[in-house]
């Protein structure tokens, strides 16, 4: 049976608004538990189905049920910006929403690092008059959107740092450490909130930026030209992440706890790594951190002499900072050596 098969039985399965655990799909289909699993994972992300409960106890059905038992909740505030204070929006939306209840521990600390830290960015950095504030409780997830008309992100990176125009500007973003306000801000609140989302997006202009966490993947897009910044971001009620583990990762114990570490996404780059002054724009101002990981996801074609810019004339350069690949494809491993 294909796996194609398999899913849409799944799925007629689930049709009658039953909520059936994996193992009495397995039984009714007389398939593996293993099986379930594998096309549950793919049919969740995809928005066909939805879990509830964890382990043993989980249920499975389809999303258009859950409105049977939860109606989506949202709020919508437009703000003036001068003299607005993030915490008081936060905690406001908060008791609006029941957040501390309908959300678990985890959720919650996430949730209100990312709304605080994306919010005063609007406030302190885009030079917009006003801003829309939205939060969305669903079923599922927490999400939130918050929307500025003023400079836009990306062109403002862009002149701080003189980037070239405004992709390469989004992509000095993800390295983490840009602010255009050094001396009150670390860089690091855009890094870190992309990283702790189940799903994160930037979009200022004709560029989005999107981490999507789920999928382990990023990417930039072309859209219709919009004013200002529109931040989108996303995070499971019951997520099991902790906003600390991703601290520890970043701004890890042995670095006493200070933002010393990066990772850097080489497909966002260029289709083809194959000179010098690419490997350079890749590993520009990263020298501000004490390790990097390159992650090497998708690229499958590359020369020595960008490699060579990496691992010798940087390090020579930078002796203090280490230097990790992940993601590295079998065929280049060799290069790397």
């Amino acid at each position: 049976m294909k796996k194609t098969d398999t899913s849409h039985k799944i799925l007629e399965l689930l049709s009658s608004g039953e909520f059936l655990s994996g193992a009495e799909i397995a039984r009714q289909l007389k398939i593996t538990r293993q099986a379930v699993n594998s096309h549950m994972k793919a049919l969740i992300r995809s928005g066909k189905v939805v879990k509830i409960g964890k382990t043993r106890k989980a249920r499975y059905c389809l999303k258009k049920f859950t409105e049977t038992i939860f109606n989506e909740k949202k709020i919508k505030y437009i703000l003036q910006t001068k003299g607005l204070a993030e915490d008081y929006v936060f905690q406001r939306a908060s008791l609006e929403l029941n957040l501390k209840s309908e959300l678990n521990a985890n959720s919650y600390e996430i949730v209100n690092y990312a709304f605080s830290e994306m919010l005063n960015n609007a406030i302190d950095h885009s030079f917009s008059e006003k801003c829309i504030v939205e939060m969305f409780l669903d079923f599922s997830d927490v999400r939130f959107i918050i929307r500025d008309f003023g400079i836009g992100v990306f062109e403002s990176i862009m002149k701080k740092y003189g980037s070239p125009d405004e992709g390469a500007a989004a992509f000095e973003l993800t390295k983490g450490k840009i602010t255009t306000q050094p001396e009150r801000h670390t860089g690091e609140g855009i890094f870190f909130t992309s990283r702790v989302a189940d799903f994160f997006s930037l979009r200022s202009h004709r560029i989005e930026l999107t981490f999507d966490n789920v999928r382990k993947d990023v990417f930039f897009e072309r859209k219709k030209f919009i004013k200002g910044t529109k931040v989108t971001f996303s995070v499971s009620r019951q997520t099991s992440k902790k906003l600390s583990d991703v601290f520890s990762r970043f701004a890890p114990e042995e670095f006493d706890y200070q933002f010393s570490e990066s990772e850097v996404y080489v497909r966002l780059l260029s289709e083809r790594y194959v000179s010098r002054s690419i490997a350079r724009r890749l590993l520009a101002n990263l020298n501000k951190f004490k390790r990097i990981t390159i992650d090497m996801k998708g690229v499958n074609v590359i020369s020595r002499g960008f490699i060579d810019e990496i691992t010798r004339v940087f390090k020579t350069q930078n002796p203090g900072v280490e230097i990790e690949f992940s993601n590295v494809c079998p065929e280049l491993k060799n290069l790397f050596k």
